[in-house]
């Protein structure tokens, strides 16, 4: 078996309804001497039962995390377990369209000065553009680039929806980005999508921290909102709790805390025992 020339890298979480036609898309790329590695980062739905169908070909990778630890740790594992110098994505809820990996990988190679090419993409239905959407940046199915030691943002560095922080940038300290001019794959629109949960107001780190289960501080700056730093807000609150006094009380909240949590907080803090009905959805 010849070595691949492109390694895929596929992230996915909870995405069943769309994984399958993903891997469709790659299945019936021009370009066949590829390597696909899929990252499961902690689904609880029947996505690993979809992958399983994979197989044992041996040009295909699978790792999942037990839990979920973020887009930016689920790309970093896909690059270290990549064997070929070129790296595409392929989010799996995205679609290929048959030549988008070839003419990326002959754009690359038609521009040394590159380190990275990306295609035009078809969004939101009915549009496309030629290359990043008008106010966004290039989305990971757009995108082929060299292997380098870059590595993606983490969940414990920042969460945001900008790829150009988080990967982007870095890359364009290394070389020019070249485009094929070509609409030849498709950022799906659907309201699961990640950055739909990110951006406020609809969106934020409160919904991104019910929807994957964090459960410590973040550093949070989507394109849409303000930067929030919980680890310096709340770092006066994780301290040794107190022990309760003759004269603490036992406090039974009621009602929505929105982001009133200094308040609350400081209740525990002077050594009351709270209690509360909490909501799986607020």
């Amino acid at each position: 078996m010849r070595a691949p020339s492109v390694s895929v890298v596929m992230p996915t979480f909870n995405r069943s309804a769309f994984v399958g036609r993903a891997l469709e898309s790659l299945l019936a790329q021009r370009l066949t001497e590829r390597q696909l590695i899929v990252v499961d980062d902690g689904s609880d739905d029947e996505t690993p039962e979809v992958l399983s169908a994979l197989g044992t070909d041996p040009r295909v990778v699978v790792r999942r995390f037990e839990r979920n630890r973020g887009l930016g740790a689920a790309l970093n594992e896909g690059l270290d377990l990549a064997s070929a110098d070129l790296v595409a994505y392929l989010p799996s809820d995205d679609l290929y369209h048959p030549d988008h990996l070839a003419s990326l990988v002959d754009c690359l190679a038609a521009a040394p000065d590159a380190v990275l090419a990306h295609s035009g993409v078809r969004h939101h239905y009915n549009r496309s553009a030629s290359g990043a959407v008008e106010g966004g940046w290039l989305q990971l199915v757009q995108v082929l680039h060299r292997r380098t030691p870059d590595r993606w943002l983490e969940r414990g560095e920042l969460v945001t929806d900008n790829l150009d922080w988080m990967m982007w940038n870095a890359l364009r300290a290394k070389g020019n980005f070249a485009g094929t001019g070509r609409v030849t794959c498709e950022w799906v629109d659907h309201p699961g999508q990640l950055h739909k949960l990110l951006q406020e107001p609809v969106g934020g780190v409160n919904l991104y921290r019910q929807r994957f289960r964090v459960d410590h501080p973040v550093r949070f700056h989507s394109s849409v909102g303000n930067c929030i730093d919980e680890p310096f807000r709340y770092r006066k609150f994780r301290g040794p709790r107190p022990s309760a006094s003759r004269h603490a009380l036992r406090i039974v909240l009621a009602g929505e805390l929105a982001y009133n949590a200094e308040r609350i907080l400081a209740l525990e803090e002077r050594g009351h025992e709270l209690h509360g009905l909490w909501m799986p959805e607020p």
